[in-house]
């Protein structure tokens, strides 16, 4: 009906008021405002209820393309701001459950190995959180009990940026400076060959490149004694 409207009968409006066209439109657009869903969106997401009122604000009040620009620019910053976050879980071993690694923060009666902190990161590592990943390697290599090795798990990283693997190359010679060893737990393949053609596998060692935790522990247990 819409296209047929379009393409046949739009004479017929030609010399309809504009203030009739206008309630015609704001008709139109109070149908497509779902308040009930609005309200949802503010029960479960805020930010996400905001961005909904922000295209929905952007449209009616700056036209249709204007609005739908200006509510993408808005959802890519909020993305970009997200993906710049940084989760680092410091794992530990969790006691009459064999071999198994767990977030601390989650499992009280996990407990960290003497001498090695395991940390895995928990989001992709990329440009835009980079340096703050760095930063909080730095300050949890140094908080004490300070160990003598840093054990990182990249399972969430397929692949690494040049940024990310020139970070890694400068967080290795950071904590070298501060007697700290620093090692890869189950690296991709992918993310393997960035470290060795970027050279950080040159200042780490190949021989600290590891199939999983339990292994990494106790071989940078037995080289820190």
């Amino acid at each position: 009906m819409i296209v047929l409207t379009l393409c046949f009968f739009t004479p017929l409006f030609h010399g309809l008021p504009e203030a009739v066209l206008g309630a015609v439109v704001m008709h139109a657009v109070a149908r497509l405002m779902k308040i009930a869903e609005l309200r949802r969106f503010y029960r479960l997401n805020r930010v996400e209820c905001a961005l909904a009122v922000l295209a929905l604000s952007g449209v009616v009040l700056l036209d249709i393309l204007p609005g739908l620009v200006l509510a993408l620019a808005a959802s890519l910053a909020r993305l970009l701001l997200v993906a710049s976050g940084v989760n680092l879980s410091v794992m530990g071993e969790l006691a009459g459950c064999g071999v198994l690694w767990v977030d601390t923060s989650q499992h009280a009666q996990a407990r960290e190995r003497p001498g090695v902190r395991v940390l895995r990161m928990e989001e992709a590592l990329f440009f835009a959180n980079a340096e703050k990943f760095r930063s909080a390697v730095v300050a949890l290599a140094l908080q004490p009990p300070r160990p003598g090795a840093v054990a990182i798990q990249l399972r969430a990283n397929r692949r690494l940026c040049i940024t990310a693997a020139d970070m890694l190359r400068a967080l290795a010679a950071e904590l070298a400076s501060h007697g700290v060893l620093l090692a890869f737990v189950e690296p991709a393949p992918e993310t393997l060959r960035m470290l060795r053609q970027n050279g950080v596998l040159e200042l780490v060692g190949k021989q600290r490149i590891y199939p999983g935790i339990g292994q990494a522990v106790a071989d940078l247990q037995s080289q820190i004694r």
